[in-house]
Formats: structure tokens, C-alpha cells, sequence
């Protein structure tokens, strides 16, 4: 017996083993087996049976430590203060990391990162209670690059259920965490598009229903009206009445199949900005002449302010736009206001001429202010609403105010009413400036 073990010298073994038969252990010598102690457990054993042993468990340590070398993931061991003793080949593939620049390194450091702060206190509370902690960190390579990992940390304990190591086990699942990632924005796509196709369907039923009665409703008023001036013997008055009647409801039909025409010019970029010089304080007083009938109709008066000292101010613009948007706005200031004052007008303000439309009326939700402005939306889209109109109309002068270069929006309060305002570039001569400056003061 003893010549066989001499005929097998223990240097043949790539790492060795010490037999300490005091403390009944046996330590490997390699970079990961000098951390795993394996401990004896009967004194009796003789040296023959003792050295046969530390061979076979020789074999076993260096078959666990070629599996650590040649893992396909990152491999840390460290000792229970969390100081780094080992690191693997794929660790340092992966994090840029030579072996000298984290062996005697706090394994805090090697799981840095921009979520790794918040998980500390718990990645460190289940270590030292001594359970496996699992998770993901987003942590730091050497070059500064983030990168996904699925990380598993274990304690390494003794005979006597001490801990004495951690082993960290890091996997790099970047490729499928942004796949991860991909698909959940098209997942969000699909539901926001889906969302989106049956608000479509929607908002397409409630645009033919008021198509359908924008157009039918006219038509009806014409053919009725036209047919009872047939009757015989008709008074002046009720002929007169009938005509005015059939000239409302032409008036109206013709402004749907404007509307119509409109947008779709808008959406076919068929819309051009032509600019004319135009005294603007005329314009608006032709406006005002234009809109005062209706709004006593109803009941409501209509006030125009001038918040300028010129009598003649001179603008460059495509003013037939302007008074688009200035019809679109007064017209449903008339037709949401069932009390009160319409008020319009316009002032100076910096380098652009800012013009607004104030009401009375129903009032607009802060839901329904992010939508109006929007194409077929109005403020009530139900299919019986009390209101007639396309919804065209704000969309219509969303797309000029955005073509002379000026922005438009509005304030409102429901039930108290709506101001909405809409800017266009203008830049005064410094005589007009000094004019405007002392009109405001006075």
C-alpha cells in the first residue's frame, strides 16, 4: 500500500490537498476550491483511507472549478464580509473587469448600477439571514454601458450552518430584456391602435348622423317651404316669412358643403396663403355688421372692441382665412350663447395681433377642450344633440390660424362660458407703436 502511494505523487494533481486531521478538515489550494472546506467527520480514518479520500474529493473540487471557469455565466465568489476573492472568465467578457481590478473589491461595487442602490438593503438583509436572493439589476460595465442581468446570490455555508462565502451567479439577458421591452410597446400600439380604430368607428358614425342631418334638414326646410309658397292666396308676410326660410336653410346647407370642401382641401394641401395689405379695424367692422342680425335674433348682443389707438391699421395677410376663423368663432358664440353678450375684437400684443371671441354660453369641460379642436369633434356627440353643426368647424380654423403662423386656443368654465383666442404675426411701425402705447395708458 504504501508503495502505490508513492507511485502517485500527489504533484500530478493540478491542485493540491492538505489533510489537517487536528481540525478534521481538508483544504484545496485552487482559486475557487481554497474557499470550500470540506470537513472530516471520523478520526479513526488510517492514512491510506484519508489520502484516497482527499484524492476523490480532490477530483470533485477540480471538476466544480473547471465548471466555474468554463461557465456560460458570470461567476463572483466572495467571503462573508462581501470582499471579492474569485471572479470567472465570463464575468470578465462581460463586464470589461480584468480579475486584478475586483479581487479585494466590496461585492457592492460589482453590482452597481441605476436600480441596484434601491435593491441593497434587500439583496443585503437576505444574505445575511443566509437564504438565496434572485433578481434583476441593471448594472454598469467597465466602459460605462448599462446591461441587463439576472442575478442569483447564495450563501456558502459550513458544516455548522455558518455562512462563510457568497457565490454570485450573473446572467446577461440584455437581447431578451429589449425584446421584452419591444414587445410590450407593440403591445401598447395594438391596444392603443385598437382603442384608436374603434373611436374612429365611432366618431365616423356620429359624423354621417350629423352629416346626414346637417344635409337632410336644410333640404327639407327648402322643399317644404318652396312647396307651401305654391298655395294660393298667400299673404305677403307669410310669403315673405317662407322666403326667409328657404334662404336660411340654403345658407346653412351651403355651409356644410363649404366645411366639406374646406377640409378637404386642408387635408389634400390644396389650401395656399394669399397675403394683401388690409386695413384690419374696416374688416372687423364688417364682421360685427355681418353678425349683429343674428345675434339679436337669438336674443344676444354682440359688442366689438378695438384695443388699439389707429383708426387704420394696416396688416399683411390672407385676411379671407381670418374672417374664416372669425366666422367659425362668432357663429358658435351665437349659437352656444342663450344669454348675455357676444363680445369680439383684437389687441396688440408683442410682435403679433391677438384676436378673441368671448361668450356667455354653455361652457366647454376640460375633457372636451382637448378634443375640440380635433376633426369631426364636438363639444356633444350624442346622435341626439341639441347643437347642429359638423364639427368642422374649429378644425377648419385650427388648420388657417397654423398657416399664418399663429396658435389658438381657449378658455372656458362650463356654465359660465368660453373665450377663445387665436394670434398672426404683425409688426407696427414705431408710430403706430407710440399711438397704441399711450391709447393703453390712458
Amino acid at each position: 500500500m504504501q508503495t502505490n502511494s508513492q507511485s502517485n505523487p500527489q504533484k500530478n494533481y493540478p491542485n493540491t490537498i492538505e489533510a489537517d486531521t487536528k481540525n478534521h478538515s481538508i483544504i484545496a489550494n485552487g482559486p475557487v476550491s481554497k474557499y470550500i472546506k470540506m470537513l472530516g467527520e471520523d478520526e479513526s480514518l488510517n492514512t491510506v483511507h484519508e489520502n484516497n479520500r482527499c484524492r476523490e474529493e480532490d477530483l470533485e473540487i477540480i471538476t466544480l472549478e473547471a465548471a466555474f471557469e468554463y461557465s456560460a455565466n458570470a461567476v463572483i465568489i466572495s467571503n462573508k464580509e462581501g470582499i471579492v476573492k474569485y471572479v470567472n472568465p465570463k464575468f470578465t467578457e462581460t463586464t470589461g473587469y480584468c480579475p486584478h481590478e475586483t479581487i479585494g473589491k466590496n461585492l457592492r461595487l460589482l453590482l452597481a448600477g441605476k436600480d441596484a442602490e434601491q435593491k441593497y438593503n434587500a439583496i443585503g438583509d437576505t444574505m445575511m439571514s443566509g437564504d438565496i436572493w434572485r433578481g434583476e439589476l441593471n448594472t454598469r460595465k467597465k466602459n460605462g454601458e448599462y446591461f441587463w442581468e439576472r442575478v442569483t446570490i447564495t450563501p456558502i455555508k459550513s458544516r455548522q450552518n455558518v455562512i462563510t462565502a457568497f457565490l454570485v451567479v450573473k446572467e446577461d439577458f440584455t437581447t431578451q430584456k429589449e425584446m421584452e421591452r419591444k414587445l410590450k410597446v407593440q403591445a401598447q400600439q395594438l391596444i392603443e391602435t385598437k382603442l384608436k380604430a374603434g373611436e374612429s368607428d365611432r366618431l365616423k358614425s356620429v359624423f354621417l348622423s350629423n352629416i346626414n342631418h346637417e344635409i337632410r334638414t336644410p333640404m327639407n326646410g327648402i322643399l317644404g317651404f318652396s312647396n307651401l309658397l305654391k298655395i294660393p292666396e298667400l299673404s305677403g308676410e307669410e310669403i315673405e316669412d317662407y322666403t326667409d326660410a328657404i334662404i336660411t336653410s340654403g345658407e346653412r346647407l351651403l355651409n356644410v358643403v363649404n366645411n366639406l370642401i374646406d377640409i378637404s382641401r386642408i387635408e389634400s394641401e390644396q389650401v395656399s396663403v394669399v397675403n394683401e395689405e388690409i386695413e384690419i379695424c374696416q374688416q372687423m367692422r364688417t364682421v360685427y355688421n355681418y353678425f349683429k342680425p343674428e345675434a339679436e335674433q337669438k336674443g344676444l348682443r354682440l359688442i366689438y372692441e378695438k384695443n388699439i389707438a389707429s383708426d387704420k391699421l394696416i396688416i399683411n395677410t390672407d385676411f379671407d382665412k381670418i374672417f374664416s376663423v372669425l366666422t367659425n368663432l362668432i357663429h358658435n358664440a351665437i349659437k352656444f350663447g342663450d344669454k348675455g353678450n357676444v363680445t369680439f375684437g383684437f389687441s396688440k400684443m408683442n410682435n403679433c395681433l391677438e384676436f378673441y371671441v368671448k361668450d356667455n354660453g354653455i361652457g366647454i369641460s376640460e375633457k372636451n377642450k382637448r378634443v375640440i379642436f380635433n376633426r369631426f369633434r364636438q363639444s356633444s356627440e350624442t346622435f341626439t344633440r341639441e347643437y347642429e353643426g359638423t364639427g368642422l368647424g374649429l378644425a377648419i380654423s385650427q388648420a388657417y390660424v397654423k398657416m399664418l403662423d399663429g396658435k389658438i386656443w381657449v378658455e372656458s368654465e362650463e356654465g359660465v362660458g368660453s373665450t377663445f383666442f387665436f394670434t398672426i404675426p404683425y409688426t407696427a411701425s414705431d408710430e403706430i407703436n407710440k399711438m397704441d402705447i399711450a391709447y393703453l395708458n390712458q
